[in-house]
């Protein structure tokens, strides 16, 4: 980690036999990994659960980052990305950002089927608390890159 300077090591944390390897975690932070854990999606049975990551954030003290696709997989109210946010504000660390299209679901938020809805709770999110945006659409080129960067800053009001 001192090597390489990463700042945030997302830790997608499942169940394995029935629980979580919260051991295995606490030997990473331990031996300096700056680990943060993301919020699942819908295709995984564990990871997503609010009373999960709670209980794991509180076990683990670490970061939390929250995947916006993700938490819209499950709810598209976006009312469970709300309760994430509520109980775990004080740990996030980064927004993942995408959206979903028929054929992907890490669509580039402006060619998205759920733009307004990722647009808006990402509005939320950066007018309560400024964290860094990771971009996880699927990108072809840097000009693709940049109109998404383009579009977000514009929605954003950046």
């Amino acid at each position: 980690v001192t090597l390489c300077g990463a700042s945030t090591a997302v830790s997608h944390i499942l169940k394995i036999n029935g629980d979580y390897p919260l051991n295995f975690c606490e030997k990473m932070i331990t031996a300096g990994v700056p680990l943060a854990m993301e919020n699942m999606d819908s295709r995984k049975d564990s990871g997503f659960l609010l009373t999960d990551l709670v209980r794991i954030r509180q076990v683990l003290d670490c970061p939390f980052v929250l995947d916006t696709q993700h938490a819209y997989e499950h709810d598209h109210s976006m009312a469970y990305a709300l309760d994430l946010l509520e109980h775990l504000q004080e740990s996030l660390v980064h927004l993942h950002v995408s959206g979903e299209a028929p054929d992907n679901i890490h669509s580039l938020v402006h060619k998205a089927n759920n733009t307004k809805e990722i647009v808006e709770f990402v509005g939320y999110v950066l007018s309560n608390k400024m964290v860094p945006l990771i971009l996880e659409g699927e990108y072809a080129n840097a000009d693709e890159l940049s109109r998404e960067i383009q579009f977000l800053k514009r929605e954003l009001g950046f």
